[in-house]
């Protein structure tokens, strides 16, 4: 798997944060950056699709469930779409909060700042 070789998505250092990844910018291109994002995309419609078709909906705790779900996604979608577009379009692979460097990386883990 792509995350546990010399490629780059990396696990969280807190457990509580199973789900959360670290991208490392420094060993990955543009190409990693538009599958992980569009691996993201396709995830949040299959899980909202999936939803759509198992939650009982004609309860009200179906709908909410439902709602609140597609609520978190288009928040989601609001706050990742833009960076992969202009990623895209050339921009640089955004640095900070899951986009970290190297260095970062390392440091995160307790390593020393230079070292490979």
């Amino acid at each position: 798997m792509g995350g546990y070789g010399r490629h780059a998505v990396r696990d969280a250092a807190v457990v509580a944060a199973a789900l959360a990844l670290r991208f490392d910018a420094d060993r990955n291109g543009r190409a990693q950056f538009a599958a992980m994002s569009l691996g993201g995309f396709a995830a949040s419609a299959t899980i909202v699709t999936a939803l759509a078709a198992w939650l009982p909906l004609h309860a009200l705790s179906g709908r909410v469930a439902l709602g609140l779900t597609a609520a978190g996604v288009l928040a989601t979608l609001v706050l990742e779409v833009p960076p992969f577009v202009r990623v895209l379009r050339g921009a640089p692979i955004p640095r900070g909060a899951a986009y970290v460097s190297r260095a970062a990386v390392g440091t995160a883990r307790g390593e020393r700042a230079g070292a490979a």
